[in-house]
């Protein structure tokens, strides 16, 4: 099986093909980091052979190869942890850590059962692989739903794992429905609190964070400043945006309460709602 080795240079795309097990060889021994040194603009296509003829892109063949990544980890043993846990999944067929250092990327095979393949075979595989893999790892994987033109950079991992007779997903031609990962609320402990700013407290550390998401989320919907429902818009999207930085979502929310935006129109419960910290119900505003 041939992958697709795209090369940009002075704007322009240059594209070349590879065998996989040649590019998982070259992922261990350095290859990529080595190139790295004077060219970031190496990637790699999985999921078609593509070639250039007479100035148009084509596809040589298809590969029936989905891409999926998790992005933002916070360092190498965060990645490792979550490599480990893929692997145990009988669909992996390759599954190595992404250029910074701070992703990762798994590839899994799949099959059309009608074997029409199409952009909606592609698109049931990545979502049905999206669920498992999310539900498995305990977390949501990068939501970039693929085309077959879908690529990530070529990297460095000295250990990637390849199972070259990893399980091939089975899917339909035709729309299906796939059901959608809701990750659950985790006990907040010391592991996934941020890290400190440095010259900052943990503290003081975790108050710029929280006022930085919220100046973030005023500035996004500053259009709606006479709306309403302007505070429980700014405190819903606050306190998504805590959660995925990884803010204690009692402290949180207990900082919250002592905000007038937010003091002024809602009420405890309400501000402890948005979040997760009680059984969720729609937020209303104060009585007046």
């Amino acid at each position: 099986m041939k992958i697709t080795i795209i090369n940009s240079e002075r704007n322009e795309k240059r594209y070349t093909r590879e065998e996989l097990e040649a590019f998982v060889a070259q992922l261990s021994d350095g290859t990529y980091r080595q190139q790295y040194v004077r060219d970031f603009n190496k990637e790699v296509c999985f999921a078609a052979e593509w070639v250039k003829l007479n100035g148009e892109l084509k596809a040589k063949s298809h590969n029936c190869l989905i891409l999926l990544s998790l992005e933002n980890l916070r360092d190498l043993s965060t990645v490792e942890e979550y490599k480990r846990l893929a692997i145990l999944q009988p669909y992996t067929l390759l599954c190595f850590m992404g250029h910074d250092g701070h992703s990762l990327h798994i590839v899994c095979p799949y099959t059309v059962s009608d074997g029409h393949l199409s952009e909606t075979a592609l698109l049931n595989a990545f979502r049905k692989l999206h669920y498992i893999y999310s539900s498995q790892l305990g977390t949501p994987l990068a939501e970039h739903e693929p085309t077959f033109e879908t690529c990530c950079k070529a990297s460095y991992d000295p250990q990637p794992f390849y199972n070259p007779v990893a399980i091939a997903i089975v899917v339909s031609s035709q729309p299906e429905d796939s059901p959608e990962f809701r990750p659950m609320q985790e006990d907040i402990s010391d592991y996934n609190y941020p890290e400190e700013i440095p010259g900052l407290s943990l503290r003081n550390s975790r108050m710029r964070r929280f006022h930085d998401c919220l100046d973030a989320v005023i500035e996004k919907n500053s259009d709606l400043r006479n709306d309403e429902e302007f505070a429980i818009i700014v405190l819903e999207q606050l306190a998504d945006g805590c959660r995925q930085i990884g803010l204690p979502q009692a402290w949180c929310a207990r900082v919250a309460s002592f905000i007038p935006m937010f003091s002024e129109s809602l009420d405890t419960n309400a501000i402890e709602s948005a979040f997760n910290l009680l059984p969720y119900s729609p937020l209303k505003l104060r009585p007046t």
